[in-house]
C-alpha cells in the first residue's frame, strides 16, 4: 500500500490543470472560482435575524415578558415602522430587524396567545443578530 504522499503524487501526476476563463456571474453556476470574489461593500446592508422568531427590545425581557404583537417582516420583506416599547413583530430567517429593536427570540423560545406573545426567560442585546465584524459588534 502507498503512503499518503505517494497516493497525492499518483493523482497529481495525472491530472492537468486547467484553464481560467472570466465568465459573467449568472454564467458561472456549475463552476469553481480561480480567485476570491470580494463584495465591494458589507452584504446585507442591515442588521438581519439569524432566526424565525420575533424582534423585541432586550430591555423589554429583562426576565418572563408579555409583548403585543405588532407586525411581520417575512424574509426579503422591509422593516417599515419602529416597534415601540412592549411590542415584537414577528420575523424570518435574513429579514432586517425593524428600528428599535436589538434582539430576536426563536419561535421555540416564546408562547403565543391571540396577539401576544410570552418570553418565557431573559433575553440578551444582539441576541440571534449575526456580527458585522469581530470588532464592530453593531451597525444599527
Amino acid at each position: 500500500m502507498p503512503t499518503y504522499e505517494e497516493a497525492r503524487n499518483i493523482v497529481l501526476e495525472s491530472v492537468a490543470l486547467v484553464g481560467v476563463e472570466r465568465v459573467e456571474t449568472g454564467q458561472a453556476l456549475g463552476r469553481t472560482l480561480a480567485e476570491d470574489v470580494v463584495a465591494p461593500w458589507p452584504l446585507p446592508f442591515c442588521d438581519n435575524s439569524a432566526m424565525d422568531g420575533y424582534a423585541v427590545r432586550a430591555d423589554d425581557c429583562r426576565g418572563p415578558a408579555r409583548l403585543k404583537i405588532t407586525g411581520y417582516i417575512p424574509a426579503g420583506g422591509t422593516a417599515s415602522t419602529a416597534v415601540e416599547p412592549g411590542c415584537a413583530v414577528k420575523i424570518m430567517t435574513g429579514a432586517p430587524i425593524p428600528a428599535g429593536c436589538d434582539a430576536v427570540i426563536p419561535f421555540e423560545e416564546t408562547g403565543e396567545a391571540e396577539d401576544h406573545i410570552v418570553v418565557k426567560g431573559k433575553v440578551t442585546a444582539r441576541q440571534h443578530i449575526p456580527p458585522w465584524s469581530p470588532d464592530a459588534p453593531s451597525r444599527s
